[in-house]
Formats: C-alpha cells, structure tokens, sequence
C-alpha cells in the first residue's frame, strides 16, 4: 500500500525532494513572523526591506550570470570551471562595493533619505559574497541532480536567520537585528553549503585553469551580456517600490509592503521554486538531447495552475482579517495591501518557473526586451501616480495590473518559445524520414 504511494517518476520524486526541504525552510520565518511583527516595528520593517532591496540590486552582478550556465555543459570540468569563474566575479563586486561605501556611504544614505542605513550598508560586501558562493554551489549541487543537498541548505539557512533575527529582537533589542540576523545567517547556510559540495568533491579544484575560466567566459558571453541587462532592469523594478515609498509615503509604508512580499511570496515560492529548480534540470536535458521540452512544458504550467487557483483565491477574501489575527491589529493594513496584489501574485507564481526557458533554449533576447518593457512600465507607473498624488492603495492597483499583464506576456513567450522548438524538431525528423526513403 505505501508503495503504491510513493511517487513513481523522477520528476514528481524530485520536485517532492525539493518541495519538503523548501516547504521547512519557507515555514520557519512565516511561524517566527507574529513574533517578529511583535518585537519589531513596521519602521523596523522598512529598515529592513530597504537593506535588502538594496543587495538584491547588487546581488545581480555578484556571479555575472554565469552560475545560470552551470547546468548546460556536458563536461563536469567545464561547470566548475565555470563555478570558480562566478565565485572569483562575487569576490571582486564585493571589493568595489567596499570602496564606494568607504567613500560614499553618507551620500547615498541621504540621497536614500535614511540616516539610519548608512552604517548598515557595510554589511553589504559579506552579503555579496555569501550570495555569490551560494549561487554557485546552488546551482552545481543542482546539476550534480543533489537535491536532498539542496533541501538540507535551505533548511539551514531558514534555520539560522530565524534563530538570529530573535535573538537580536528578543535579547539584545537591535531594531536593525533583522538585518544583522539575515546577514549572519546567509554566511553560515553559504559555509555549509560549500562543505556539503567539497566533501562530495575533494578534487573539485583539480583542471580549472585561468587559461580555461577566461575561454568558457568568453564563449558564454551570452550570460552576462543580456541576461545581467535584463535581470537588473527585472529587480530594479521589483525593488523601485522600496525605495519610492520610502521617499514619497513612509518607513512604516514600507514595512507594511514589506510584509505582505514576506508572507505571500516565500509560502507561494515553497512549489514554484521546487518546480523551477527541477524544470531548469529537466528542461536543460531534454532540449540538449531533444531539441525542445514542450511537453514538460505543458505538464509544468497545467500543475502550477491547478495548485494557484484554490489557495490564491480565498486569500483574496480574507486576508485583512487573517494578518490582523495573526499579526496584530496594527498589520491589519499589510493585508489589505495583499487583497489589492492577489492576481499579480497569481500570475508571478505561475510565471517565474518557466521563464528560465529563455535561457535553457538561448533566447536570452526575449527576456531582456521583455525586461525592459517591465522597467520602463514601472518607473511611468509609479512615478505617475507620484505626479497625481496617488493614495498608496491606487498606486498598489495600478502596479498590480500592470505587473499582472507583463507576467501573462511572459507566460506567452515561453509558450511560443517551447512550442516553435517542438515544431522545429518535429519537421527536422520528418524530413530525416523522408530522406531515408529516397
């Protein structure tokens, strides 16, 4: 009977894998959130949100994008080539970083208008470089099919900032504790990480060579060529609200918006990153030996839909009430904030997993116009409704609605991407057929 249970493809087996790991460590801060809600403010909040909106800006030229190639050789040397390659890319951001600070950190805190960042931000260079390695070795572990490996540092890295974050608001009473808490604990689920990966791999250092790292840097070019362009544009975006709220409305605004991207996203994210990080493996197999995935493309967006619909759906009635219950009285503003960008989540959590097939099928340059369209749309939509002195609440929905549209375009290109390759392919065996005939 239980054996009848067990999922039987390698895909489910995966995305299971993945999905219980992902679903801990995604449950450890949502459970420590009514606590946090409660030990600090939503200044605290805003703080917060502020510091990482700003390394997630950064974050996106801490590996130049190649640890997205790691995936795609053939060769296992050509991958760590390529993971020695994004590691060295994150060491050096991380020294320029530290130089402009050292020399600039006053002005951008003012230009930021928050005197309060200004010393935090030198926590930026450890971030960078806890992210750089952790993506590298994210997404080696990743194509070495170590999904268990993956689950268990995610876990820990859940794990130690939730521990960090109380501590720091429990006992030492830091209202920057939170940022103090995600720093320290990144580094420590970045140290384990890269332990896991060595033990596995004590000769992962033998045939890398400057000599090679400078050849697959060129011949991946692509990467860091659109795709830092186009993600850039992608978070600058996602973060302008960050910053312009902070600026046009207020701190406690912006960890009330805060909030409502911390609950929403990391339970919505618990599926769809477990499904992105098996599709991308998949995906990457199939179209180097197949020449399309369209299949398992159908399969993934058909099971990301019928898992949105239901959950998206009743939170949309009842999340004032839920985040006031949960929260506190005084957070019963972030769910109302959540009512108002239901559908944008809708649509982002169907869309984000597949929209790594610009990458796996080399159509990089559809991703990066649509990321400019997402930028541009941004700034004209935020701004303006700066222009007409916009409650927060209009502004919310005029971004919902145009995040909401730039998702299902998204979901279109990815479409006509995997279905144009699957007719390719299906012509090019036709026509093998017929050749072999005559």
């Amino acid at each position: 009977m239980i054996n009848k249970l067990k999922p039987k493809s390698e895909f489910t087996k995966n995305v299971l894998t993945l999905m219980t790991g992902t679903t801990i460590a995604q449950a450890i801060p949502i459970a420590i959130s009514p606590i946090l809600t409660r030990l600090y403010s939503p200044q605290d909040f805003g703080l917060f949100a502020l510091y990482s909106s700003i390394l997630m800006i950064l974050s996106v030229f801490a590996t130049g994008k190649y640890e997205l190639a790691i995936t795609i050789p053939k060769m296992n040397i050509e991958a760590k080539n390529i993971v020695v390659l994004s590691i060295s890319i994150s060491i050096v951001l991380s020294v320029i970083v530290l130089v402009f600070l050292l020399l600039f950190s006053n002005q951008f805190a003012i230009l930021l208008k928050n005197e309060q960042i200004e010393k935090l931000l030198y926590f930026l260079p450890i971030s960078i470089l806890s992210v750089g390695f952790y993506q590298s070795m994210n997404y080696y572990t990743n194509r070495e099919s170590k999904f268990k490996r993956l689950a268990i540092s995610r876990v820990m890295q859940s794990l130690s900032v939730a521990c960090m974050n109380l501590f720091f608001g429990y006992v030492v009473y830091l209202h920057y504790g939170m940022i103090l808490g995600s720093v320290l604990g990144q580094l420590l689920a970045t140290m384990i990480l890269v332990k896991l990966v060595w033990n596995d791999n004590k000769d992962f250092l033998n045939n890398i060579s400057i000599k090679r790292i400078f050849y697959i840097a060129k011949r991946n070019i692509k990467f860091p060529k659109f795709l830092i362009v186009s993600n850039f544009i992608n978070t600058f975006s996602q973060q302008l609200p960050i910053f312009l709220f902070g600026i046009y409305y207020s701190s406690a605004v912006v960890g009330y918006y805060m909030l409502s991207q911390r609950i929403i996203k990391m339970p919505s994210s618990i599926l769809a990153n477990a499904v992105a990080d098996v599709f991308r493996q998949k995906a990457s197999h199939q179209f180097a030996n197949n020449g399309n995935c369209f299949l398992l493309y159908k399969q993934t967006i058909k099971k990301l839909f019928l898992i949105a619909v239901i959950p998206f759906s009743i939170l949309f009635f009842i999340a004032p009430e839920l985040f006031s219950f949960i929260f506190g009285e005084k957070w019963k503003i972030t769910g109302e904030y959540v009512q108002i960008m239901m559908p944008m989540f809708f649509f982002q959590f169907i869309s984000n997993p597949l929209s790594m097939l610009t990458v796996i099928t080399n159509k990089q340059e559809y991703d990066i116009w649509w990321q400019s369209f997402f930028g541009v749309g941004t700034v004209i939509v935020l701004f303006s409704c700066h222009y007409l002195q916009s409650d927060i609440k209009i502004t919310l929905l005029y971004l919902t609605l145009f995040y909401s549209l730039m998702y299902g375009i998204m979901l279109y290109l990815t479409y006509y991407i995997s279905k144009n390759n699957y007719l390719q392919t299906q012509e090019e065996k036709k026509n093998a057929k017929i050749f072999e005939t005559i």
